[in-house]
């Protein structure tokens, strides 16, 4: 069983820009296991997502890094990388 709680947070900027955050601490180890950053662009052709995540192993303590992109055009499709579920905070 895992036992963690998960926040998250978006913010706008500006006209078409956000800021989005989460975090998910893991609460019988008590470590915070994933979180992440990222910002968007969001006008009516295109969206563009740029996003940093760090996943912690509970056990040994190990971090591993991701940064993402998705850039998606309205009438072509998506084009870049896992920005994994941060980017998922509207």
């Amino acid at each position: 069983d895992r036992h963690e709680v998960t926040l998250g947070a978006s913010t706008h900027l500006a006209q078409n820009w956000r800021l989005f955050g989460t975090g998910t601490y893991d609460l019988q180890s008590s470590v915070l296991v994933k979180d992440g950053v990222g910002f968007a662009y969001n006008d009516s052709c295109f969206t563009y997502i740029m996003t940093y995540s760090q996943t912690r192993d509970t056990v040994t303590k190990e971090v591993s890094q991701n940064i993402g992109f998705n850039l998606s055009f309205r009438t072509l499709g998506d084009f870049g990388s896992s920005t994994s579920a941060i980017d998922t905070i509207q």
